[in-house]
């Protein structure tokens, strides 16, 4: 039994170390996909208040550093801004508004984590390309005083990838937005699932005809 177990531990971290990998793989390969694709105008992603080509990667523009560095928003303000952010789907569309989140933001999901709002910019504009269709629906939104103050959503996604094997990924999705007492804004943006990352990498690798066919 107690073998069983250890075989269960270093199959999930096995899971765990392969679902890194191709986290981080993917994000290198979105980056070299987008230096080296032809540009075209719908490839472009509105990220705050201007415009991102694929591939270019984000700097703060004088006016958000102003910002970030002399005003505090308020909860009514960031409440607005996140529901906005969430109305038009913005881990899909592109559009996040940079001024609700804090320069120095810790984004994490079930594979990995790293700070920086500019990064993850980069990676909703480099994701464009590949969506062929979408479906997402906002399904919860709600407000936890903590400390620290906090806001959950769910989402129902559905994706289908311009891959050769066109995936579809569907699931439910959480993310978990905690706020700054100093800035107003967001300091940790954490996503949850309601799949397993094994589940994930399934998902990814199973086209959608063959998914159909299940």
């Amino acid at each position: 039994r107690r073998g069983g177990e250890g075989k269960e531990v270093a199959g999930s971290e096995l899971v765990g170390g392969l679902g890194k990998a191709i986290w981080y793989a993917s994000e290198i390969f979105g980056k070299a996909v987008a230096i080296t694709r032809k540009i075209t105008p719908d490839m472009n992603a509105y990220i705050g208040a201007k415009d991102l080509k694929v591939g270019e990667e984000v700097e703060d523009d004088y006016e958000t550093k102003q910002k970030r560095a002399v005003s505090k928003i308020t909860r009514e303000e960031a409440i607005r801004m996140l529901r906005e952010d969430c109305d038009k789907a913005y881990f899909i569309s592109g559009k996040a508004n940079a001024n609700l989140y804090d320069e120095d933001c810790e984004f994490a999901d079930p594979f990995a984590s790293f700070r920086g709002f500019n990064r993850f910019a980069e990676n909703l504009a480099n994701l464009q390309p590949f969506i062929r269709d979408s479906y997402v629906k906002l399904i919860e939104f709600k407000e936890d005083e903590g400390p620290p103050f906090s806001v959950f959503t769910k989402f129902m996604v559905r994706l289908t990838l311009g891959l050769p094997w066109t995936p579809e990924l569907a699931w439910e999705w959480g993310v978990k937005y905690e706020f700054s007492d100093d800035s107003g804004r967001v300091a940790r943006h954490i996503e949850s699932w309601n799949v397993s990352p094994s589940q994930g990498i399934q998902q990814l690798f199973r086209s959608k005809k063959k998914r159909k066919n299940n």
